[in-house]
C-alpha cells in the first residue's frame, strides 16, 4: 500500500491535537497506521506543539532566496568524470559509497562510454591548423580559378623509420584453440636495433623516387 505525503502527516497531527490527543498518542497512532508515512517523534512533537500554538496551515513556510541545490548521485559523477576523464567505475563508486552497479546506471542514462585515444599521426598546434586552413583554402581557389593542372608542378615527401625486424603483436599471433588445448607461447623478442629510413617523393599520379639511408 501506497504511503501518504508529509502534508497529510500533518493533518493527522493537526487533527490528533484538535482532539486532545497527546503528542505521544500521535505518534503511536501514526506508527501503527500501514499508509502513512514514516516520521521521526521529534516532528510529530514539533508539529503538535506548533498546532497547539495556534498554527493552522500544514504546508511548508515560503522560504526567501533560491531554494537549495540537492546534488543526486548522478550529478555528483557527472563531476568527479569532469574533474578526471580517466577514473575508473570502481574509483567514482568508491570516493561516493555507493555500489558500482549504481555508477554504471548513472553513466548508462547520460550514454557515456569509455574510449581509448584515437592516434593521429601529429598533435598540431594551432598556428599550424590556421596555416593548413589558410592553405587548403588557397588551393580551393586556385582549383576554381586554373583547374587541377596546377597540381602536377607540386610534389609532396615523406619519410619513415622501417625496423628490420617486427615481432607479431598480440592480435597479430591469435590462434584458434579448442578448451583442452594448450594455449601457444612464444618467447619475448624486442626490435631489431637495425632499422632503415626511407624517403618518398610523389606527385598526384605517381611515386617519383624513394631513397633509403641504412641505420645499423
Amino acid at each position: 500500500m501506497t504511503s501518504i505525503g508529509d502534508v497529510e502527516v500533518r493533518a493527522i497531527i493537526k487533527f490528533c491535537e484538535g482532539i486532545e490527543r497527546t503528542p505521544t498518542e500521535t505518534y503511536k497512532m501514526i506508527k501503527a497506521s500501514s499508509t502513512t508515512k514514516e516520521c521521526c517523534r521529534s516532528l510529530v512533537f514539533r508539529w503538535h506543539d506548533m498546532f497547539r500554538n495556534g498554527r493552522e496551515s500544514i504546508e511548508d513556510d515560503k522560504r526567501c532566496g533560491r531554494p537549495s541545490m540537492v546534488k543526486t548521485v548522478k550529478d555528483k559523477v557527472r563531476e568527479l568524470i569532469k574533474e578526471n576523464r580517466r577514473r575508473t567505475v570502481r574509483e567514482i563508486a568508491s570516493e561516493l559509497g555507493v555500489s558500482v552497479s549504481t555508477v554504471l546506471d548513472c553513466l548508462k542514462e547520460d550514454t557515456m562510454s569509455k574510449v581509448s585515444a584515437m592516434r593521429v599521426p601529429k598533435l598540431l598546434k594551432n598556428d599550424e591548423r590556421e596555416r593548413r586552413l589558410h592553405c587548403s583554402r588557397e588551393f580551393v581557389l586556385r582549383v576554381e580559378g586554373e583547374g587541377l593542372t596546377f597540381l602536377d608542378r607540386i610534389i609532396t615527401t615523406d619519410e619513415t623509420w622501417l625496423f628490420l625486424f617486427d615481432p607479431d603483436s598480440k592480435q597479430e599471433s591469435y590462434v584458434w584453440k579448442t578448451p583442452g588445448s594448450p594455449p601457444p607461447k612464444k618467447a619475448r623478442v624486442q626490435k631489431s636495433g637495425g632499422k632503415h629510413m626511407f624517403g618518398f617523393f610523389m606527385d598526384r599520379r605517381e611515386m617519383l623516387l624513394q631513397h633509403r639511408k641504412d641505420r645499423l
